[in-house]
């Protein structure tokens, strides 16, 4: 018989991931949520992708880039009225939790939910009254689709509040389940059943059943994000701090509203430049590159809170590791699985009708975007929950400049090519930006680039 601890090969992985794990508690309690997380995407993408694929099917690929188009548009006016709220509250929450200040956690959270619904109920207001008046809308379907689309935007800012309490909390069901499972699984049985029931569903049922599947998420996130964080806070009298967390949030918006712009502007523009169908396959292309970044959304979710509580309590040599680890954890299923995709890419496309595999080359730009923006690692949270918001501020006010006017240029130059292209030199520039940042004023190097030459100065921590 062998002793254990004689063995050699592959009898000593546990052993060697056990303490490789008991060295890095950090990075230990991120990827045990993470794979919770990344399971969920999982599922979340198998739903989806085939909701999308349904979508596609059912109702033509004119009416399908119309509800990508409004779907889009709307996405990014529920983030921008949401204030950066959600964003902060992932900062907030943590660091409440952390200091177990209760009277300011319920505070923030009870003012925080309070003014992203009202934010969003008032803009949703406005500019389904601008449509009525005006009559604006795009011209493949109808004022009651673009209206009902609008009803959302309130319920997305408000789902985004919650899910950032669930991440702070390390609650990682509650971070992806109503959005990954519950929308897509909601989509599948409307549309489907519309289908099996033999009615030829357009743009408008669909777009109601995306709403309906979106508050269902939300309601879920209110019955049992709610009650926990009751129960953490208990009696505590709320202590409301509005200019501060203001202060705060409104910078943290431009980062925020940037990563998820990069996603939503393009399928804007070319709406805007080439029209529904073109959209259809540009769209179906982007939400399969999408894929990629599982790696990086599940690992990122569950990393912002811990990096806040260790850069709160002053230890750096521990952020240190958990960045470089988060970056390694990230980057090479992020490389395996693009190569995967972009073997199996025409495929994939096919999926959605014969008409979409011409989006391949668009497929390939976006995955090599996704590649490079895992390489760099978590630089965006390593700013933003270190009080450097407003250098991420700085830096993605100018790259969102710079990407609107490459889309401008580039899609009437080379089309849908050059709206991907679009996107990939803006990840180029902002986080090869953010990285040499990152490196200058915190003295951590995360990327798989390599240790980049940081500058002399040297910022103090803010306390």
């Amino acid at each position: 018989m062998f002793n254990k601890d004689q063995q050699s090969g592959p009898y000593l992985w546990p052993s060697r991931l056990r303490a490789y794990f008991s060295a890095k508690p950090d990075l230990f309690a991120v990827l045990q949520g993470a794979s919770t997380i990344f399971f969920v995407l999982i599922a979340g993408a198998g739903l989806g992708y085939f909701a999308l694929v349904l979508i596609a099917r059912s109702i033509g690929a004119e009416q399908y880039g119309v509800y990508a188009f409004l779907f889009s548009l709307v996405t990014v006016l529920s983030l921008i009225t949401a204030l950066g709220l959600p964003y902060a509250g992932v900062r907030y929450f943590a660091q409440y939790k952390e200091e177990e200040d209760h009277e300011r956690l319920r505070g923030f959270f009870d003012f925080g939910r309070l003014l992203v619904l009202c934010s969003g109920l008032i803009v949703a207001a406005i500019a389904s009254a601008i449509i009525i008046a005006l009559d604006i809308h795009p011209k493949q379907t109808s004022v009651a689709t673009t209206l009902i689309a609008f009803s959302a935007i309130p319920i997305l800012g408000l789902t985004s509040f919650y899910i950032a309490a669930a991440r702070a909390f390390f609650w990682p069901l509650l971070t992806e389940a109503p959005v990954r499972i519950v929308r897509p699984l909601v989509l599948i049985i409307g549309v489907g059943g519309l289908v099996l029931a033999g009615y030829q569903p357009t743009s408008l049922e669909t777009m109601i059943i995306a709403v309906a599947g979106t508050l269902i998420g939300l309601c879920i996130l209110h019955f049992y994000v709610g009650p926990r964080l009751s129960r953490t806070f208990g009696d505590a009298s709320p202590r409301r701090e509005p200019r501060s967390w203001l202060g705060v949030s409104l910078p943290m918006l431009v980062p925020s509203a940037f990563a998820i712009m990069l996603v939503e502007l393009d399928v804007i523009f070319v709406g805007l430049f080439l029209g529904p169908e073109t959209t259809a396959v540009y769209q179906a292309a982007a939400r399969t590159s999408i894929l990629v970044s599982f790696f990086f959304g599940s690992v990122i979710s569950l990393g912002a809170p811990r990096i806040a509580a260790l850069y709160a309590s002053g230890r750096m040599p521990e952020l240190q590791s958990l960045s470089r680890s988060i970056t390694q954890w990230i980057f090479w299923p992020t490389l395996a699985f693009s190569i995967f995709l972009l073997a199996t890419g025409k495929w994939i496309l096919s999926l959605f009708g014969d008409d979409f595999t011409s989006g391949y080359a668009i497929l390939s730009i976006l995955i090599f975007s996704a590649v490079f923006n895992a390489a760099t690692g978590p630089v965006t949270i390593l700013l933003t929950m270190t009080g450097h918001q407003n250098i991420c501020a700085r830096v993605f006010v100018i790259s969102l400049v710079c990407n609107i006017f490459l889309h401008i240029t580039l899609i009437p130059m080379f089309g849908v090519t050059g709206a991907a292209t679009a996107v990939l030199s803006t990840i180029v520039i902002s986080r090869t930006w953010l990285l040499l940042e990152v490196n200058s004023r915190l003295d951590i190097y995360p990327s798989m680039l390599g240790k980049w030459k940081r500058s002399k100065e040297k910022t103090v921590r803010p306390m």
